[in-house]
């Protein structure tokens, strides 16, 4: 799925959460800090919610949660890549990013998280187009390659949107920004800075737990 659209209610919470990494300890902590309510709100993940970190197994298996969606990430494209796709190019550049958890695990897990590969494969968008409160956010893993937000998702700018960094890296080195036409407001992980970023209408939000920072969650 390239992209999945979402309308929620103005009256209705949302938060979006930065990568997770497998922290689910520090992810349950964050949400009982908030006060969040999973029969009421919405929690929004940028990607990478597997890899590193202490359970990836557990973090993934909330895309099965009906109060949980989340974007494509490079770790969720490698792992699908890895295990449906067996691509060995993907298996080693997945291996040297944190994916020995999986092969670490026995067969009933095995089992289990290759179905939820499958899931992922099927159901996690490249993009999250979300209506609420009367804006529009968009909300892609690591970048947009573009400074217009036409809707439309062309295969060949999926790579771009899970792995690049060109956008950030611009701005370090240069000061020079510009936003993004056709939302209120770009949301991305990816790039783990100490603190979340905002620039003109795009907005960074990894923060580095899996590194011992914070876990960022923002409120819409």
């Amino acid at each position: 799925m390239k992209k999945l659209e979402l309308t929620i209610g103005n009256d209705d919470r949302v938060f979006v959460v930065g990568d997770i990494h497998g922290e689910i300890t520090m992810l349950n902590e964050k949400l009982s800090e908030i006060g969040f309510d999973k029969e009421k709100y919405t929690l929004i993940a940028v990607g990478d919610l597997i890899d590193r970190g202490e359970d990836s197994l557990a973090c993934l298996a909330l895309i099965q949660e009906p109060w949980f969606k989340s974007v494509r990430g490079n770790h969720e494209d490698l792992m699908i890549n890895s295990v449906i796709h067996e691509d060995e190019n993907h298996i080693g550049c997945w291996l040297q990013n944190g994916g020995n958890w999986y092969f670490n695990l026995n067969q009933e897990d095995r089992m289990y998280a290759n179905d939820l590969a499958k899931i992922a494969e099927s159901e996690l968008p490249y993009v999250i187009e979300l209506n609420h409160k009367d804006k529009k956010f968009v909300i892609c893993h690591a970048d947009y390659p573009s400074n217009e937000y036409s809707g439309e998702i062309e295969t060949e700018e999926l790579f771009h949107i899970v792995w690049s960094r060109d956008r950030i890296n611009k701005i370090m080195k240069t000061n020079i920004s510009e936003p993004i036409n056709g939302a209120d407001m770009f949301i991305f992980g990816h790039t783990p800075l100490r603190k979340p970023l905002q620039v003109d209408n795009c907005m960074w939000i990894d923060t580095g737990a899996v590194f011992g920072k914070e876990l960022t969650v923002i409120e819409l």
